[in-house]
């Protein structure tokens, strides 16, 4: 059994936290907060959704798992270069944890989300550009993300440009996943992520402006 008890706690959302590995500084362990049939996401649920999903829907390690194992198999190891790579499934003292790489910038730093990187520099040439590239990339190989700025890490590369690399939101939030198949549907899904991801980022940079005029 993998011990995270007293590991350093690298980030944490609403259903799960993330642990550095005990042993290997380049990955991180994924370990749900919640149990996953009473986790918010299943009981908002309607209770026809709840009866038709399997538990994998509601236990986001296991989506996530299902996700990078399903591109893995199409993509080969371009696969890695679009998400975090996936390791394994693990019991741990905190539960089931699943063992991911740790995004990291070209000098060894962790890389910062999306949400940290825009409310401490804006929203840069160079970010821009990352966030741009992602989109080409994901609908080009067909692979879905949501898209939120706290769900997104910038890794920095050496020449000075970025790498949007998502660590969450991961596959079509859809009960029948007709975006799969569709064209036309995938597209008003790439549109409608893309829609909100612009929205949840000017008021990020709207919140930060207003921090900026307090504090002069």
């Amino acid at each position: 059994m993998m011990m995270l008890k007293g590991q350093e706690l690298v980030g944490k959302g609403s259903h799960r936290a993330v642990y550095r590995h005990p042993d290997d500084e380049s990955l991180c362990v994924k370990v749900m907060i919640q149990d996953w049939r009473v986790a918010q996401r299943r009981l908002r649920a309607h209770w026809f959704v709840r009866m038709c999903r399997p538990k994998w829907y509601f236990h986001e390690n296991l989506t996530e798992y299902r996700y990078a194992k399903k591109a893995e198999r199409r993509l080969g190891e371009k696969a890695w270069s679009l998400i975090p790579k996936i390791h394994g499934l693990v019991d741990s003292d905190l539960g089931e944890g699943m063992v991911v790489d740790l995004v990291r910038d070209h000098d060894g730093r962790i890389s910062l989300t999306l949400e940290d990187y825009l409310r401490a520099h804006g929203l840069t040439e160079e970010c821009q550009d990352a966030i741009d590239e992602m989109w080409v990339e994901f609908k080009r190989h067909k692979l879905f993300v949501q898209g939120r700025p706290s769900n997104l890490v910038l890794s920095l590369r050496e020449d000075g440009t970025y790498h949007t690399i998502p660590i969450d939101g991961f596959a079509f939030p859809q009960l029948i996943p007709v975006a799969r198949w569709i064209p036309a549907v995938a597209g008003k899904k790439y549109r409608k992520a893309m829609s909100r991801q612009k929205m949840k980022i000017e008021r990020i940079l709207s919140q930060r402006e207003s921090a900026q005029t307090n504090d002069v």
